[in-house]
């Protein structure tokens, strides 16, 4: 886990360094309102699924045989990802109602 996290940091790490680079260039990269909103709900659904995952793994350990309980940083943390992620999903669904409704 913490492999992959350092991972994702050095690839924003280097997107924000592209970024950057293109700036001083004088280079605007806009990103299409299609693409953050498929961002937005991408990320939506991992964190939500990463949080229910968090929540329910105790009880499939526990039917699998494993001795393992449900503990309190561990709901915690599962639900505050399952709420990141929920309230990631609205956004995306609001904002894809505004861009609706202000292309007709």
């Amino acid at each position: 886990m913490a492999e992959g996290m350092a991972l994702a940091a050095f690839v924003y790490y280097l997107d924000h360094k592209r970024r950057m680079a293109l700036l001083e260039k004088g280079i605007v990269e806009e990103d299409s309102a299609d693409l953050r909103l498929e961002r937005r709900l991408l990320s939506g659904l991992l964190l939500l699924l990463a949080g229910a995952a968090l929540i329910i793994s105790p009880s499939l350990g526990r039917a699998a045989g494993l001795e393992v309980d449900l503990t309190f940083h561990l709901l915690f943390l599962g639900f505050v990802a399952f709420s990141g992620g929920l309230a990631m999903i609205l956004g995306w669904w609001l904002l894809k109602r505004e861009l609706a409704r202000s292309s007709k």
